[in-house]
């Protein structure tokens, strides 16, 4: 028998003060290619010169310089001051990416900042949840009934 109640407990994990930081992983599967949202893939067919669909109908970037290219992994920077509206640079060195991969970033960039509010707000939640230390023993009274001294939900 516990000091706690079983009805009282929660089945979700408690998190301690001063316990290590735990690390979440979401269900994505581990080979799956994860690029930076300010990284975009450079088209292959663009690269060998017959790419049909075009720059204005590709998912893939077309740069017109290619050291701007990242031969490691075949990407581009993208300039996000462009995005912003706001590149005032003569000679940029970073891809400034037509309208419909401008619209697949600031996407990219939304569901990153929606699933950070969710971690933050879960990490709030998580921090809410009492753990049985927050509960304060009964004392028993002169009379010897006992009667709580301090407790909190």
């Amino acid at each position: 028998m516990g000091l706690v109640p079983t009805d009282i407990m929660s089945s979700t994990p408690v998190i301690v003060p001063g316990s290590p930081p735990v690390s979440v992983t979401g269900g994505s599967s581990s080979n799956q290619k994860l690029l930076r949202a300010d990284k975009l893939e450079v088209c292959r067919e663009f690269q060998r010169g017959n790419c049909a669909r075009g720059e204005t109908d590709c998912r893939f970037a077309h740069p017109s310089d290619s050291p701007m290219i990242d031969t490691s992994d075949n990407t581009v920077t993208v300039c996000m001051d462009y995005i912003k509206s706001r590149c005032s640079r003569e000679k940029c060195k970073y891809f400034h990416p037509p309208a419909h991969l401008q619209a697949k970033i600031k996407a990219a960039q939304h569901q990153a900042n929606q699933t950070a509010v969710a971690a933050q707000a879960a990490a709030t939640a998580a921090a809410m949840v009492r753990t049985p230390h927050d509960y304060w023993p009964p004392t028993v009274s002169q009379a010897g009934q006992e009667t709580l001294t301090h407790f909190t939900f």
